[in-house]
């Protein structure tokens, strides 16, 4: 969406990795494995449709994901790439409903906020 600035947090806990690459800084933390966020910033406003399609990346890459490691592991039985798609899967589909624990908000539930102030 042309962001002006990107800013791509791999994991959580203490920054063991930062590099920049053009405007997208990468910052990988001690637990890589656990999650992630993405923010980015631009000089114009983001219309509400950008938002959406911002938002909604996340959960859709990981459905893309688990559909790749489902057929992968068909293809090559292992327990691993089972895994990779149990975890995709999970991510997906909790990552699209709505809630919000104290300021963390699910990708769902912003946009669902977007939603309804666009109404």
């Amino acid at each position: 969406m042309k962001a002006d600035h990107l800013r791509v947090t791999i994991g959580y806990g203490k920054k063991l990795l930062s590099f920049k690459i053009k405007n997208i800084r990468i910052i990988i933390c001690s637990f890589f494995f656990i999650g992630g966020h993405v923010q980015n910033e631009r000089n114009i406003p983001y219309q509400t449709i950008e938002m959406i399609c911002i938002i909604g990346s996340g959960p859709l890459l990981n459905g893309v994901f688990a559909v790749f490691f489902y057929i992968l592991y068909y293809l090559i039985p292992n327990e691993y790439v089972y895994l990779l798609f149990l975890f995709n899967l999970w991510l997906a589909l909790v990552n699209v409903i709505p809630f919000k624990v104290k300021e963390k908000q699910s990708d769902g539930y912003m946009i669902l906020n977007l939603l309804r102030k666009r109404a």
